[in-house]
């Protein structure tokens, strides 16, 4: 899915991506790199699936199918 698709529905939950970071605990910018595509965290996608009531695997398809390569696997 687009970032501006992600933002749009973040926007609609009422849950800016600023909100989100504080609510986690983590920088902002590591939000914005989770929506672009540009970083990879779990906890923060599954964060914004639960938010948006969208799958993370139709958010980020092939971002988060196979398990991580270091540190533990991928939690579903």
């Amino acid at each position: 899915m687009h970032a501006a698709d992600i933002l749009a529905l973040l926007s609609k939950a009422g849950h800016p991506p600023a909100k989100i970071a504080r609510t986690l605990g983590v920088y902002p910018s590591a939000v914005s790199s989770v929506i672009h595509n540009k970083g990879a965290s779990f906890r923060i996608a599954q964060h914004i699936g639960k938010i948006t009531g969208v799958s993370i695997h139709t958010l980020w398809p092939g971002r988060y199918e196979n398990p991580c390569k270091r540190g533990r696997p991928y939690a579903a």
